[in-house]
């Protein structure tokens, strides 16, 4: 599901080539949804599922077997608005076309909605990091608390002409450090401090990505040609792997 949203990498390539190998035996089966879901896996053995006109849903994996949580029901009743999904720490965030951020605790208690401005509120991408949270926000950028109260902007007057955040290919957290990469399909990437919300870094990589995930202070993006390079935390090329 995740690769059908648009995400690709090592990481994703990966986990399709498990799940293409033949099993021995099914384990278990449950029905989360009535249609097709999109599913993100947290730490713990921690499952978070979504579809279309349906609430979001939460796992925990026992002994082979997924165990249901929790359900996440948006106060705006508008479930089919859900456009990501993620866990950070020990809270659960939704976001929708021009719909509010909606904070849940994991076990579905409603913790709060953000602030609604009055101009568009295209928030089709998050990442729940421990410390902070980071949606699109139409063309920028928004860093928001666990309360979901908004922090700030992040705008960088040196990005390309053309290239905003309705063209992301990824928000990634760095766990180890206060650090946010923001990857536009286009090819540019950036690295910001979440603390202070500066620019730490670009860098133009000259073709389409697809994709990124963060491993130790290092970023590999995927490419729309099938390549991925590493990047070390202050933006080289440390290694480049052709398709």
């Amino acid at each position: 599901a995740a690769y059908q949203r648009g995400r690709d990498g090592p990481g994703i390539r990966v986990a399709l080539a498990m799940a293409s190998r033949t099993m021995d035996r099914e384990v278990s089966r449950v029905r989360a949804h009535r249609v097709l879901a999109s599913l993100d896996t947290t730490d713990d053995n921690f499952l978070l599922s979504s579809a279309v006109n349906e609430s979001a849903r939460s796992w925990r994996l026992r002994d082979g077997r997924l165990q249901p949580v929790a359900t996440y029901e948006r106060p705006d009743s508008a479930e089919s608005t859900i456009t990501d999904l993620g866990m950070g720490g020990a809270t659960i965030g939704s976001v929708g076309f021009n719909k509010p951020l909606v904070l849940w605790e994991p076990d579905g208690k409603l913790r709060t909605v953000g602030q609604a401005p009055g101009q568009i509120f295209l928030i089709a991408r998050l990442n729940v990091g421990r410390d902070v949270i980071a949606t699109q926000w139409d063309r920028d950028i928004a860093l928001w608390d666990h309360d979901a109260r908004l922090l700030g902007m992040l705008k960088n007057p040196e990005r390309p002409d053309g290239v905003d955040a309705t063209q992301l290919a990824g928000l990634v957290m760095v766990k180890d450090a206060p650090r946010l990469a923001v990857v536009f399909k286009p090819g540019l990437v950036e690295m910001w401090s979440t603390t202070d919300r500066t620019l730490a870094w670009q860098r133009n990589l000259g073709e389409p990505l697809t994709s990124a995930i963060a491993t130790g202070d290092r970023l590999v993006v995927g490419m729309q040609s099938g390549a991925f390079v590493v990047l070390s935390s202050t933006g080289e090329i440390v290694f480049r792997r052709q398709a």
